[in-house]
């Protein structure tokens, strides 16, 4: 996924949440939540080495409902449950004009 961003910003990190996919008539729900510190992600270029590192993901206890049990899937500071890890990869680079795309991920 490509995220363009416009600097300067009044934002410190950007932060992504994970849904899970309930059939109807179920509400997809947050599961868990990631945040990236910008200042970080903009010491990369594309042309160096990305930086590719892995990420644990943390949120509520499963199982549990409510205000705080929302409250720790959309903010990964405040949550007290481990709920896995995915490998990002993340760079910078400079362009004069953004170009915005919508691409379908496969689901194999």
């Amino acid at each position: 996924m490509l995220l363009p961003i416009e600097i300067p910003l009044k934002i410190e990190k950007i932060t992504l949440t994970l849904w899970d996919e309930d059939p109807f008539p179920f509400p997809d729900t947050v599961c868990c939540s990631l945040q990236f510190p910008i200042k970080e992600m903009m010491r990369y270029g594309k042309e160096e080495k990305t930086n590719m590192k892995w990420v644990n993901l943390y949120g509520g206890p499963n199982g549990e409902k409510g205000v705080v049990y929302e409250h720790m899937n959309n903010n990964p500071e405040d949550a007290s449950e481990w709920k896995g890890r995915i490998l990002v990869a993340y760079y910078c680079h400079d362009t004069k004009i953004a170009v915005s795309k919508i691409i379908d991920i496969p689901k194999n």
